[in-house]
């Protein structure tokens, strides 16, 4: 008689596992993705974003010719050398580039979007940052909190600088690639400032 329900038995176990791993999947528990959805949250929630230490970072020295950006619905003007070019990507992406490099990796990036006070789910950062969160040092800037974040992933690092003012964000990714020299990149996000 069991021999008979073998066959049915098997197939219960199968079916069983497969809606489990399904379910596994769907909730992320074999993987960990640091994909642009989840970037802004893996920011606020990591535990490294906890420390209430603020440093105080070098003022930069911007190059001798500088230009202005300044959008008003965006809510966000800043300083750039009169060398680079800033493209509007979307309502809420800037590529800050060089005439001859203007891929997204060769580009300053900088995301700015409006967030719910108690919420951050409705924040899609549209760009991708590998590895690790492995330090998150709040810094001083006037007008916001402010991080600069750094992902590790082997020998690679990359810092992102975020900041958050009430209900906006500003997040800013240096070039990959140093097409935009790191001091210059580092010159701009300081000299960022919200409009009203």
């Amino acid at each position: 008689m069991f021999k008979t329900y073998l066959p049915f038995i098997l197939l219960a176990f199968v079916i069983g596992g497969c809606v489990v791993v399904l379910w596994m999947i769907d909730h992320k528990i074999f993987f960990h993705t640091n994909t642009s959805n989840t970037l802004f949250e893996q920011i606020i929630r990591s535990p490294l974003a906890l420390s209430s230490d603020s440093s105080e970072l070098p003022s930069p020295t911007p190059p001798t010719q500088m230009a202005t950006f300044s959008d008003g619905k965006m809510n966000i003007q800043f300083s750039y050398p009169v060398n680079l070019q800033v493209e509007k990507k979307s309502d809420h992406m800037l590529w800050v580039h060089t005439d001859s490099k203007k891929d997204e990796s060769d580009s300053l990036l900088i995301y700015v979007d409006k967030v719910s006070k108690s919420t951050t789910a409705d924040v899609t950062v549209p760009f991708k940052v590998d590895g690790e969160i492995t330090q998150s040092m709040k810094i001083r800037k006037e007008g916001f909190n402010a991080r600069l974040v750094t992902f590790t992933k082997g020998a690679l690092k990359t810092q992102i600088f975020f900041f958050r003012s009430d209900t906006q964000v500003v997040i800013a990714r240096p070039s990959m690639s140093d097409a935009v020299d790191p001091d210059v990149a580092y010159a701009i996000t300081q000299s960022i400032q919200k409009i009203k």
